[in-house]
């Protein structure tokens, strides 16, 4: 099913790349290098805030581990995260700078780290909903009933995500590493319950990305307003809901932008180049960086 629907989707993209004119993109030029050049060099904040997420992850399990160590198995994660579907092998990487005994707690925590991003990119897109409506009708009102049901789509996101450990119990409530996984652990961050920090950093990174794409778009001329930010809500919306294959959402994200920002603008060569761009920096870029890493991490375990 995966295969199907990736293979639509590129076809997709293949017949949305079909209304571009090719030769636009040798007049393409960065209109504002400042937006630009800020765009990118917020990719360190983005994995600053996924760092973030990491360490609170280990905090909550009191694994006594160097920092030097967390960074390492963070960077190795992001490798092994862009190679796999939907991002969400980042934990085979992270794992291989533990022991055998506290590798499970990590791959069970990180799901719900993972859980939080997915919950973030999924309530950001029905709140634009909300506002603009669906693609290529957002000037239509939606209808009392529809919002009332996305509403409660938020809701039940919110419920879902709380109650997870709650129906993960019912599987593991006799293994000893479930029983030592306690959610309202104290760090130093606010003193927060572990699942709200996640969502809570997970937020903060999807306004991250958001304003990196933004930014992006606008240094190349696109024109600027919160319609534009509602409308890549819903370009992350939809691309987090197809499933992808490898190389962290490729072709898949660029196939929503050229449907979805096609509705804003006519400058199609400008969302491809834009998209491209943000996956380069974003997971291309950090893939590149972190690969020696997951090198020490295999070496490692052998």
């Amino acid at each position: 099913m995966k295969i199907f629907l990736f293979t639509l989707v590129v076809y997709f993209l293949y017949i949305q790349v079909q209304k571009i004119d090719l030769e636009k993109f040798k007049s393409l030029e960065i209109e504002n290098v400042s937006f630009f050049l800020f765009g990118i060099l917020l990719l360190l904040l983005n994995w600053f805030f996924e760092f973030l997420k990491w360490n609170e992850l280990i905090e909550i399990t009191k694994i006594k581990v160097e920092r030097k160590t967390k960074v390492k198995s963070f960077l190795a994660g992001i490798l092994t995260g862009f190679l796999t579907p939907n991002l969400l092998g980042n934990f085979i990487g992270r794992i291989y700078y533990f022991p055998r005994r506290e590798r499970i707690e990590l791959v069970y925590l990180t799901f719900f780290s993972n859980a939080a991003q997915f919950f973030a990119s999924i309530i950001f897109g029905l709140i634009s909903i909300l506002i603009i409506g669906f693609p290529k009708d957002f000037e239509i009102d939606l209808s009392g009933l529809i919002i009332f049901l996305i509403s409660i789509l938020i809701l039940i996101c919110f419920i879902f995500y709380f109650k997870l450990n709650s129906l993960f119990s019912v599987f593991f409530k006799n293994k000893k590493w479930f029983s030592r996984i306690k959610f309202n652990h104290e760090s130093n961050f606010f003193k927060l319950n572990f699942k709200v920090k996640q969502l809570i950093l997970s937020f903060l990174r999807h306004g991250v990305f958001t304003f990196q794409y933004f930014l992006i778009l606008i240094s190349f001329g696109i024109k600027a307003d919160f319609v534009l930010i509602l409308l890549i809500w819903q370009v992350f919306f939809w691309s987090t809901l197809i499933p992808s294959l490898w190389l962290g959402k490729l072709g898949i994200r660029e196939s929503m932008a050229l449907w979805i920002l096609g509705t804003y603008t006519n400058q199609l060569e400008i969302v491809l180049c834009s998209s491209l761009i943000l996956w380069f920096v974003n997971q291309g870029i950090t893939a590149i960086i972190a690969f020696p890493f997951f090198k020490l991490a295999t070496k490692k375990n052998d």
